[in-house]
């Protein structure tokens, strides 16, 4: 007799919210220097743009991760690049050895305003919501970059750390490197370079929205409530008053 296999099961609210499947999330992440006296200036940057496919199909190619329900993540489109710091915030022996590149890697590299204009345009005008790992250095970065990235600066912010906070409390830390381990992600063999970092973190946001969605979000803006921050260009500019 033949087996009859058993009914998908239903897509979870969260994932079905049409708020969340016409959004394109890009993930991103930099890499920096690290001089005495100034902010951290980039180095490299990477980003791949994730949307969630809202079709009720039978699962697709198997490209996608679907869990066989017909919704999976399409990845449409990825930047990388390097870019040369200014003088003073040139990479040193001890930022090498957090990340792999050295001053002679970036020597010949644009800097940074052109590098983010360049990802400012690719990232275009629909509906989207950038997603890092501890949102404070992206978002420090591309705001006082903000002239260069208008688009990238008006866009606000989903950090996996405060989703993962929320989500995981029995979780040993909420590190990188500790959710990789506390959630069985494939670690990148080039950790702390740029794109590597960035795909790991895409499968940290896909995982934890799944988790998500057994713990009472039902749409995109529960998550921007658990783990969102605006913007800081789209703020009002308040005048001293001295």
């Amino acid at each position: 007799m033949t087996k009859m296999s058993a009914p998908d099961a239903p897509t979870p609210a969260l994932l079905r919210d049409p708020a969340l499947v016409g959004t394109t999330f890009v993930v991103l992440d930099f890499e920096g220097t690290t001089p005495r006296g100034y902010s951290p200036e980039p180095v490299e940057v990477a980003a791949i743009a994730l949307r969630r496919d809202g079709d009720d199909g039978d699962g697709g190619d198997g490209d996608g991760r679907d869990g066989g329900t017909g919704h999976r993540w399409q990845q449409l489109w990825s930047f990388d690049a390097l870019m040369k710091p200014p003088a003073h915030a040139a990479v040193t022996n001890f930022d090498t050895l957090q990340h792999g590149i050295t001053a002679a890697m970036v020597a010949d590299r644009p800097g940074a305003a052109t590098v983010l204009a360049q990802f400012d345009a690719q990232v275009g005008a629909r509906p989207h919501l950038l997603v890092a790992h501890n949102t404070t250095m992206e978002g420090g970065i591309i705001y006082r970059y903000r002239d260069d990235c208008p688009a990238l600066a008006a866009t606000h912010l989903l950090d996996t750390v405060k989703l993962a906070r929320a989500l995981l409390p029995d979780a040993p830390g909420y590190s990188l490197d500790a959710l990789i381990d506390h959630l069985c992600l494939p670690r990148p063999a080039t950790r702390h370079r740029a794109m590597p970092d960035v795909e790991v973190t895409v499968a940290l946001f896909e995982q934890l929205l799944e988790v998500a969605a057994t713990r009472g979000l039902r749409d995109l803006a529960d998550v921007v409530r658990v783990c969102g921050s605006t913007a800081k260009a789209t703020l009002p500019i308040q005048d001293s008053i001295f």
